[in-house]
């Protein structure tokens, strides 16, 4: 039996390869080995990779351009769709809140809500006489969700 011991396990004999070798014989090492020994036997490694995300959704004809997606509450995103729509009809340039309430288009709590999102977000601005108006950002995200 001592001439299958070594020294060094680096180099085990033919007949162990096959075999999982874990050594326990430095006392310093104990808890690693041990943890190694754990994630054989139960096939568990140290790093996995995460899951998968999903795909992202193209648009038809432009494969490499992914719609992307904001992070509003359907409210805010009803709202938007709203204006967006006024603006690319030419309907409105500017949108009053009052006006909006009056339109039946959406309810006040929902429409205020809305509003400080979208300000927030940087898609609308409010303009010195209290109007709302539909900035860059706003137009870009409306195109980019195709709200329009």
């Amino acid at each position: 039996m001592h001439g299958l011991m070594r020294e060094s396990w680096s180099q085990k004999p033919a007949l162990y390869s096959t075999h999982l070798f874990i050594d326990f014989s430095k006392n310093d090492e104990y808890e690693v080995v041990f943890d190694e020994l754990l994630r054989t036997i139960f096939r568990s490694a140290i790093n996995t990779k995460p899951p998968l995300g999903e795909a992202p959704t193209f648009r038809e004809g432009h494969r490499d351009l992914p719609v992307t997606s904001v992070d509003l509450p359907e409210y805010a995103l009803e709202l938007l769709r709203i204006i967006a729509r006024q603006y690319d009809s030419g309907q409105s340039t500017f949108w009053n809140p009052q006006r909006l309430i009056e339109s039946g288009l959406t309810g006040r709590i929902s429409m205020e809500a809305a509003l400080s999102i979208l300000e927030a977000k940087g898609y609308l601005e409010l303009d010195h006489d209290g109007d709302y108006l539909l900035t860059s950002h706003g137009k870009k995200a409306a195109v980019d969700l195709r709200l329009v």
